[in-house]
């Protein structure tokens, strides 16, 4: 007999229950990047990432457990995400700080930073969704379907967003270079 990944509080789990072929610490290995990629993105506060990760997991091996076994994993997790992180900044609100690696920019990487910083308030002038359309296509690479299911809305609606906000970016980037800032 092996020896169960998770005990006490939820069992013995031995990974036989799979989603999408994958066992949950196939499922963990394979998306736990992209999840918290997803939420720093979303999030400054390093702390509250984390927890909010721990959660989601938590959340994702109870579903399994319960037996969900979602069509699209790193969708389905993805989403799993967002709904932890909308419930916990409903109860905090004013838990946003300032990101360390913000505080400490240093000097040969200063161009960098600038950079990645310009992008990041024009980034910020966007809605909320659509800046989550834009990085679940160009960061996490999911399909327009998957982030529809993420986001919870209609597939043209995604599509639609998509093409504004880049309009949006792309304007406001040719303004600023006319401006010669």
């Amino acid at each position: 007999m092996t020896e169960p990944n998770f005990n006490a509080e939820f069992g013995d789990y031995k990974g036989e229950r799979t989603v999408g072929g994958m066992t949950f610490d196939e499922l963990y290995a394979s998306y736990a990047d992209s999840v918290y990629s997803f939420l720093r993105f979303k999030i400054r506060d390093v702390h509250l990432v984390e927890d909010i990760f721990q959660d989601t997991f938590l959340t994702a091996f109870k579903e399994i457990d319960r037996g969900r076994r979602p069509e699209h994993p790193k969708a389905w997790l993805l989403t799993v995400a967002h709904r932890r992180m909308v419930d916990r900044l409903r109860r905090e609100p004013s838990v946003e700080g300032m990101d360390e690696q913000e505080e400490a920019i240093g000097t040969d990487r200063q161009a960098d930073w600038t950079e990645a910083l310009y992008v990041r308030e024009l980034l910020g002038k966007l809605e909320e969704s659509s800046r989550t359309i834009l990085y679940g296509l160009y960061v996490e690479g999911l399909s327009i379907q998957e982030i529809a299911v993420v986001l919870g809305i209609p597939e043209g609606t995604v599509k639609s967003r998509c093409h504004a906000a880049k309009k949006k970016l792309s304007g406001w980037m040719k303004e600023e270079n006319r401006d010669g800032n």
